[in-house]
Formats: structure tokens, sequence, C-alpha cells
């Protein structure tokens, strides 16, 4: 996997994805496919996505490819609460566009331009 997609689950159990560098589609479905084959994860995944150090040469186009690949990725988590952390104009408009490619009801993405407040978020949809 690209090192320029690190990942972990923290004990709070929020599952933390950064992204650095630059970050092509392909890294983005390399990761989704790897994502995918991970069965070590809680059913109701909290999702924290990091993308304040990224840079990326991804198209308005491929967002409907990401999101596709998304849903195959996650489709069997109960629930899935995925909070974007963006600070750069393009994508944060790419993440606002991820997010309205929702089409399942067990499914959750927000955008935030602060940590502390996409964190406090997860957590407070986590404990309804």
């Amino acid at each position: 996997m690209s090192v320029m997609i690190d990942h972990s689950l923290q004990d709070s159990g929020i599952f933390n994805i950064i992204f650095s560098d630059t970050v092509s589609l392909n890294d983005i479905l390399e990761f989704l496919s790897e994502f995918e084959k991970m069965n070590n994860l809680p059913q109701d995944i909290l999702v924290l996505c990091d993308l304040r150090k990224a840079k990326s040469n991804v198209k308005p186009r491929d967002i409907l490819t990401i999101s596709k690949m998304t849903y195959k990725a996650t489709a069997s988590f109960k629930s899935v609460r995925t909070a974007i952390v963006a600070s750069k104009p393009n994508l944060i408009a790419f993440a606002i566009l991820f997010t309205r490619e929702i089409s399942r009801s067990k499914t959750i993405r927000k955008v935030f331009s602060m940590e502390k407040a996409a964190i406090e978020w997860l957590q407070k949809t986590h404990n309804l």
C-alpha cells in the first residue's frame, strides 16, 4: 500500500486514515481494496479521514468511482460514520461532493475543518 495513506485503529475505537503528500485515484482505490479485506474492525465503524496534509490529483469525475468503491469496501459493516477533516479549498470541495454520494442509511459522512470537532461528532453519533 502507498505510504501516502496511513491508517490505524485507535484505542478510542476510531479508525484513523491520514492522507499525506500527493494522493492519486489509484492510491485511494488500492487502499479501499485493502480496507475491504480487514476483518478486525468494529461492525459499527467510526472513521476519521484526515486530508489536511494531502495534495490530490483526483478529478471531480472520480468522486463517484471513489464513493462506489467505498460502499463496496464497507458493505459488511453494520454502520459507517465518517468524519472528513480538510483545510485546502479543493479538498474541502471534493469532500463535500463525496458526502453527497450517499445512498445507504447505514452510512453518514460529514466534513470538518477541525479534528477536535470531527472526533466529538464521531463519538456523539456513535452513542446515539
